[in-house]
């Protein structure tokens, strides 16, 4: 029985899993300091960066075709006191968005599968640093 090895998108591009190997997930995407409207496109990086200094709704872009999948981590560096509003579609792990309150250093892991017309969203977050 032949083993095939895994193939996963990065950046949009297909990557064939290495046994023993490092996977590169590109550069850091730099999104800078969030506005009252921040929209993350998940295709421009796997892993993407911002800081939340003031109110902010996230409005994620749906992905370009049926059967597209797409995984992105996202560094939030966030200061106390501001809220973050997530897209009503999107599905917690654990059923709701974690508590983001303090200030601090917060990662969010989105996964995205485009079905048919639709996009479906699953996060999970949790504080990193505080």
């Amino acid at each position: 029985m032949a083993l095939h090895r895994p193939l996963v998108l990065i950046n949009g591009a297909p990557v064939q899993l290495q046994p023993g190997g490092g996977l590169d997930l590109g550069p850091v995407v730099a999104l800078g300091a969030f506005g009252v409207t921040q929209s993350i496109d998940l295709s421009a990086g796997a892993v993407q960066s911002g800081s939340v200094s003031a109110n902010c709704t996230i409005v994620l872009q749906a992905l370009p075709y049926a059967g597209a999948t797409s995984f992105t981590t996202l560094l939030l560096e966030k200061t106390a006191g501001v809220a973050i509003i997530w897209p009503v579609a999107m599905q917690w792990v654990g059923g709701e968005a974690p508590d983001m309150a303090a200030a601090g250093l917060y990662v969010v892991l989105l996964r995205a599968v485009r079905t048919g017309a639709e996009t479906v969203f699953v996060a999970d977050g949790a504080a990193v640093e505080t």
